[in-house]
């Protein structure tokens, strides 16, 4: 009788764990529905031109990651911060405008859009990210605002159609690897005062650095 009711007692036990599961796996399935849901009224692609609620002020990490079709974005002023990876991946993307409210470009945000070609920093931008444009192959220009004290590790690294570029002033060190592999690159202006860490210009056979 005893071992009968051990038993019973038993199959009570696990249809309820099994209950339970499926309870969790309905829930976490929703939350992934309500999540998406919610991505997709802050983010979305129309015509191959991203859009972002006004109300954003923060795009999540990897909200447009790989995202293909993506050719061009428009970035309202309430955004604060773009998260890591969030732009990673976009091979069509040509052109791109930071908010002045940014501050900080984070790690891996445009890393491997192949087809970039044309940024606008914040005025007040103070931080490049580790890998920040790395792989950007078709990005040739860029200006640096002298707000920037710190350039990440392999921030452009193998951006291979960079020609030049010009540190400003303010900043303070420029981070491993952080120019590898710009084979383009020709000259490099950068001050006295800033610290270039190791082979942050490693594989770029043509560049002269220029201290002021």
């Amino acid at each position: 009788m005893c071992v009968l009711l051990d038993m019973v007692v038993a199959d009570t036990t696990y249809g309820l764990l099994a209950i339970i599961c499926v309870i969790c796996i309905v829930c976490f399935e929703i939350k992934k529905c309500v999540s998406a849901l919610i991505s997709a009224r802050k983010y979305r692609i129309k015509y191959g031109v991203g859009i972002i609620s006004e109300s954003v002020t923060k795009i999540e990490d990897h909200a447009f990651s790989d995202s293909s079709s993506l050719t061009s974005v428009n970035i309202p002023p309430s955004v604060m911060k773009i998260g890591k990876g969030a732009f990673s991946g976009c091979s069509s993307l040509i052109s791109i405008s930071i908010p002045e409210s940014v501050t900080k470009i984070e790690t891996l945000t445009f890393r491997d859009c192949s087809s970039l070609r044309n940024i606008s920093m914040p005025k007040l931008l103070t931080e490049i990210g580790d890998f920040a444009f790395s792989d950007c192959s078709s990005l040739a220009n860029i200006i640096i605002p002298p707000s920037v004290k710190k350039i990440g590790k392999y921030a452009f690294s193998d951006c291979t159609s960079l020609t030049s570029i010009s540190i400003p002033k303010s900043v303070t060190e420029i981070g491993k690897e952080a120019f590898a592999g710009c084979s383009s690159l020709t000259i490099a202006k950068v001050p006295r005062s800033t610290k270039i860490d190791d082979d942050a210009f490693e594989d770029c056979p043509n560049v002269h650095i220029e201290r002021y």
